[in-house]
């Protein structure tokens, strides 16, 4: 009986102990431990992790790619973790070449916080260095970054990207949505370095973006920014801007502006140079204008094909505005008009005409009003409504000015005379076919403004460094003065505008430089040559036969 008693005694008494060491156990546990385990768990515990896509590529007409995506490597830290390391920022400044001070830096700035960038952007082979480190704190991230193979030729249309590969700036901001793609997730285990050790599940896979196809011709684009940039040294001036559209379908075949900028490296960059002037820029167009206003005087039959003007001796009085040409050219038909560019002769054409007549042809042409293309901070130029017109408003828009315009709009207005009277909105995306037009003059109006045009290039005209041999050209130059509180006396801006061949047209460019400081200023000396130079590398390019068979 007492044995019994005895071996219950020690069997409860085992039991008891058994009972105490559980609850020892599970208060160390929930008690103790409870941080470090927590710790522990966290660290290997699923994750989500984010797959970044790729931006889609954009392409020239020709399929040249103009950007593209690459992938790269960040480097992430958790600085709680690396506030007790001071060995592991040692290791992660000798790996990452950076100066020691700058992470402690980091690390201490941000102490209080779990995830902050070190360094992004690295080529995944710099990366192997800090992913052989066992670093605990320290997590490799894939990204994607932008290249741009072109570098400055293509700048100002392309645009740019920030860090976190959103578009920011040109093609890149403006079709943002369609280029960027669509991030996937992945559900993984990580390690206590919180690198992955094994994939558990693909919950959604990354989508590249879409990919992007410009009207824009690469080579092309290279002959008139080099031609530009010659020219812009040559002459010290302070900016420099070119556009060609094919007359038929509207398409940018090239667009540059000066002064230009490099994508791959923006550490220098400033907002001047990212500007595309070509449509963020207005400017009164001066007698490049002139080809517009006679257009609309035939389609209103105040002029015929072989009105002649009394110019008079240089000087003349319309609307209390004394209006003058260089000289007095006595008689001048609609092309002498052109080729001496003749205020007088536009005025009296003018004063033909209502001003909302005046207006009205300067609206179909475009002007006050967006091109159609696709491109953040385009601006529309600035036309009054008619009956905001002063009586000399009328009289200063016979010759370019009271109203202003960005380059494209002028390029837009000549393509409708090119285009046989039709205008097509202007597109920076190539087309497969031509648009669905609308008529603004006659056809045989049109052709007749540019056969006026050709005298502008002929060896008598202010424009005949434009010419270009074997091909008929039609164009205008203009020389206008900046306007600044008053216009000033010693800033101009030359200009050219042109179409080639002209017996049959395909395509217009337009030049403008501003404040040209060494050599000449006018349109016809600084302008034109450009022109000249572009076009006929376009005419070329393009296998587009000789129109010109004069010998």
């Amino acid at each position: 009986m007492m044995l019994q008693t005895n071996r219950d005694r020690f069997i409860f008494g085992v039991i008891f102990l058994a009972f105490l060491a559980l609850l020892f156990g599970a208060w160390r546990v929930m008690i103790v431990q409870s941080d470090f385990l927590q710790q522990e768990g966290d660290k290997r515990q699923i994750r989500n992790l984010t797959l970044p896509a790729a931006r889609g590529a954009i392409l020239d007409r020709r399929g040249n790619v103009l950007a593209m995506s690459t992938p790269m490597i960040s480097v992430a830290i958790d600085p709680k973790v690396l506030t007790e390391k001071p060995d592991y920022q040692i290791s992660l400044a000798s790996a990452l070449r950076m100066p020691l001070e700058v992470i402690q830096e980091k690390v201490r700035a941000n102490a209080d916080k779990r995830f902050v960038y070190l360094k992004r952007g690295l080529a995944p082979q710099e990366a192997q260095l800090i992913e052989k480190l066992p670093l605990d704190g320290v997590h490799l991230l894939p990204e994607f970054k932008r290249f741009y193979p072109s570098g400055e030729v293509t700048s100002h249309v392309i645009g740019f990207t920030n860090i976190d590969d959103q578009g920011i700036e040109g093609i890149e901001l403006g079709y943002n949505d369609w280029l960027k793609g669509t991030p996937g997730v992945r559900k993984v285990i990580r390690d206590n370095l919180g690198r992955v050790i094994e994939t558990v599940d693909d919950i959604r896979p990354a989508h590249e973006g879409n990919v992007l196809r410009l009207s824009l011709d690469r080579d092309l684009q290279f002959f008139a920014y080099r031609a530009l940039k010659k020219a812009m040294i040559e002459h010290q001036a302070k900016a420099a801007e070119l556009v060609l559209l094919d007359v038929h379908t509207g398409e940018v075949l090239a667009m540059v502006s000066q002064p230009g900028f490099n994508p791959n490296d923006r550490a220098l960059v400033t907002a001047n140079q990212t500007r595309n002037r070509v449509v963020t820029d207005v400017f009164e167009p001066g007698s490049t204008i002139k080809p517009i206003i006679i257009a609309g005087a035939l389609e209103l039959g105040k002029v015929q094909p072989d009105t002649v003007i009394d110019t008079g001796k240089g000087k003349y009085l319309s609307n209390d505005k004394v209006v003058r040409d260089h000289h007095g050219y006595g008689q001048l038909d609609l092309a002498g008009i052109l080729r001496k560019s003749s205020n007088i002769g536009m005025v009296k054409i003018v004063e033909t005409m209502t001003k909302e007549e005046v207006w009205r042809f300067l609206h179909f042409a475009g002007l006050g009003q967006e091109t159609g293309i696709v491109f953040p901070g385009e601006q529309t130029g600035r036309l009054r409504d008619p009956f905001e017109w002063y009586p000399v408003t009328k009289t200063t828009a016979a010759y370019g000015y009271g109203y202003n315009v960005t380059l494209l709009q002028l390029a837009h207005a000549y393509s409708i005379l090119a285009n046989d009277g039709i205008s097509v909105p202007v597109s920076l995306i190539a087309l497969d076919k031509a648009p669905t037009g609308k008529r603004v003059y006659q056809s045989q109006h049109a052709r007749l403004v540019l056969r006026l045009m050709e005298e502008v290039v002929s060896a008598s005209g202010t424009g005949r460094k434009a010419a270009i041999a074997g091909y008929h050209v039609a164009g205008k130059t203009g020389t206008t003065r900046k306007a600044n509180r008053g216009y000033d006396s010693d800033k101009y801006r030359a200009l050219f505008v042109g179409v080639a061949p002209a017996s049959a047209p395909r395509f217009v460019l337009a030049v403008t430089v501003e404040e040209p400081t060494r050599g000449q200023y006018y349109g016809g000396d600084v302008a034109a040559p450009i022109f000249h130079d572009v076009m006929e590398e376009t005419l070329r390019l393009m296998a587009v036969p000789p129109d010109d068979v004069t010998p």
